[in-house]
């Protein structure tokens, strides 16, 4: 294995630790972000049973549906991104080895 070779492993290493490192850290605010949701859930459960007035009762479900659904989103926006981007740097990397 040439010299030259090599350097263009270690950088394909370095790409799938760096888009793991993204993956990861994604999919954790994914889940922070999706916790909070479940917790408005049981705020919003909690209102109810309270009989606050059905507007702020409707709120929280829309605040609720909102957040989650922005969340989702957000998250397969950002996979897609960060696929498409380490895809392309891997084919820079392997079109110069040519």
């Amino acid at each position: 294995m040439t010299n030259s070779s090599k350097q263009e492993v270690k950088g394909a290493l370095t790409l799938v630790i760096h888009f793991t490192r993204q993956i990861i850290f994604a999919t954790g605010l994914f889940i922070i972000i999706g916790c909070a949701a479940i917790l408005l859930k049981y705020f919003h459960d909690l209102l109810k049973f309270i009989e606050m007035p059905e507007i702020i009762v409707d709120i929280t479900k829309y605040a609720e549906l909102f957040l989650f659904a922005v969340d989702i989103i957000c998250f397969f926006f950002f996979i897609i991104y960060e696929a498409v981007t380490f895809l392309k740097e891997i084919w820079h990397i392997f079109q110069n080895e040519v």
